[in-house]
């Protein structure tokens, strides 16, 4: 299987032994489409065979971004600091105040480059956060005897107050030093923002340079914003086809595109984006079925894809304000990336390995005495290997210690479940029902082809078998199978619902952290001294 595959979506399914449900097709590993470049893609936007790839340019541009608007209001944070604070606040003061704007405007979103650039969108929360900084710091840095100062320099500085109020001409001063301070910090946030803003539209606007974009809907919404997202090059943006989601498309008026081509349904969606190369999704939530709305994204998700969702009325009143951008007006969330990805990616590898290695030697004395009593019980050939299926796709050999002599490789390959079977010997019973059977798989984890938690990888007959069944199933394979897993700890393992499991392993997928992990080997152990499957 390659890594196309690993986004193969199906028709809803209960479980893999709903009878009766209704299924889509599954859609085809490698198919090639008719003709060689689709209508409506311009400048480098045809046809890749291959995932989108950012050109050098792009990457720097990508990276220089957000550390070029942090400098921006590192500079912001010190003048915020030099002019509200009399005096010379110190070195000290002036790097605290820098790294704390930077990490809130970061926090709330302000070191981002949305699609659709706006320096009227930034202006209030830079202004709240400048001000509310230079509160801080004219209330922390001011000296002692800076209220006199600021009130008795030569001449009034600042208006007069009633006179009778005590202190009354101090506390202007203060008031005044923090406005003049919040008004330079957003002034000079804005000045390098505004900057920024025509260097991405610059570079933007340069065809060579756009990303080809599909859009997932065929309403009139749709495809109004494919026309805007043609006609303004600015948003770095090229439809070259929209995905059919059954949704009836009505007339369109006449600055709409006149050809945005069907490259395919929904099933299909995971070939088009690895054929076209297509760099980012719109998604119109409106116009797809609920039930392939999670796989979609996460399809786009496993090719890496930026992904925009576009809102309903109602979702976007119940989206977090900060993480609602425009798209032709529209509003829009860009979805985050999955946090396994890059770094964590790899931090969960060398946990795995250490982790896994360290077991090893620490339980080599029960992984002996396994070994021996299957040897006594059931004779030669101890270790059981049979093909699993893993991270992208790829299939790979799982070990564990053999509790039952299988009639030939394809019963070994075929049968769902062994309980039950009188072929089962009281060893083999014991090592099933605690689990001790699956220790060997600590050489898998170490080798790489597993992980301590992680989706449990099933053998290939079975693979294809939920893939046209269960929606979603397949996308499991974005992480490496594991020992354990966020389904097997809430009891979904053996005769359980195929559905659920791709739900449960999915959802962990989505939101994967190390405390997760963490929290699963936990329960795990629960599991297996306790016999606690919930």
């Amino acid at each position: 299987m390659g890594a196309q595959r690993l986004s193969e979506p199906a028709g809803s399914a209960d479980s893999a032994s709903g009878a009766g449900a209704k299924v889509p097709a599954q859609a085809a590993s490698e198919p090639a489409l008719a003709g060689s470049e689709p209508a409506g893609a311009h400048g480098g936007a045809g046809r890749r065979g291959g995932p989108f790839r950012r050109t050098p340019l792009a990457r720097l541009l990508a990276a220089a971004y957000p550390a070029g608007l942090a400098g921006i209001d590192a500079v912001a944070a010190v003048v915020v600091v030099l002019v509200a604070a009399p005096g010379e606040p110190g070195p000290a003061a002036a790097v605290t105040a820098a790294v704390a704007l930077v990490c809130v405007n970061a926090q709330g979103g302000l070191l981002r480059a949305p699609r659709e650039l706006s320096l009227l969108r930034d202006a209030r929360p830079l202004a709240g956060r400048t001000a509310l900084l230079a509160v801080v710091a004219g209330t922390l840095c001011a000296a002692p005897s800076a209220p006199s100062a600021l009130s008795t320099a030569s001449g009034p500085r600042f208006p007069a107050v009633p006179p009778g109020v005590p202190g009354g001409e101090a506390v202007a001063g203060t008031v005044m030093g923090w406005a003049a301070a919040a008004i330079a910090g957003t002034a000079v946030a804005l000045a390098g923002r505004a900057l920024a803003h025509a260097a991405v539209r610059s570079f933007r606007t340069r065809r060579t340079a756009a990303r080809p974009a599909l859009i997932v809907g065929g309403g009139p919404l749709s495809l109004q914003i494919a026309g805007i997202l043609q006609r303004h090059g600015e948003f770095g943006l090229i439809p070259i086809g929209r995905v059919d989601t059954g949704i009836s498309t009505a007339e369109r008026p006449g600055e709409l595109p006149a050809e945005l081509p069907v490259l395919g349904d929904c099933e299909d969606l995971s070939r088009i984006l690895w054929d076209h190369g297509i760099g980012t999704v719109v998604v119109n939530a409106e116009e797809v079925e609920r039930a392939w709305l999670d796989v979609i994204v996460r399809i786009c998700f496993a090719l890496r894809c930026e992904t925009l969702l576009m809102l309903s009325p109602i979702d976007a009143l119940s989206v977090d304000g900060a993480r609602v951008e425009h798209l032709a007006g529209m509003p829009c969330v860009r979805l985050p990336r999955p946090r396994h990805e890059g770094l964590a990616r790899h931090v969960k590898r060398a946990f795995d390995a250490a982790a896994a290695l360290a077991a090893l030697l620490l339980l080599l004395p029960v992984l002996a005495a396994c070994a021996l009593a299957v040897r006594l019980d059931t004779g030669p050939g101890v270790i059981f290997r049979q093909r699993r299926v893993g991270l992208d796709g790829r299939e790979f050999v799982l070990l564990k210690f053999r509790t039952l002599l299988p009639a030939d490789d394809h019963e070994a390959d075929t049968r769902w479940s062994v309980d039950g079977d009188e072929r089962l010997k009281p060893v083999g019973r014991f090592l099933r029902d605690t689990c001790l059977d699956e220790l060997p798989q600590l050489w898998n984890v170490v080798r790489g082809d597993m992980s301590l938690v992680g989706p449990r990888p099933e053998r290939p007959h079975f693979v294809r078998h939920f893939a046209g069944r269960c929606p979603g199933y397949t996308l499991r394979h974005r992480m490496r199978g594991g020992m354990t897993g966020w389904s097997q700890v809430h009891g979904l393992r053996g005769d359980t619902s195929i559905d659920l499991r791709a739900r449960y392993d999915n959802h962990y997928i989505d939101g994967w952290s190390l405390g997760s992990d963490l929290k699963i080997l936990l329960k795990t152990v629960r599991v297996v001294l306790l016999g606690n499957r919930r």
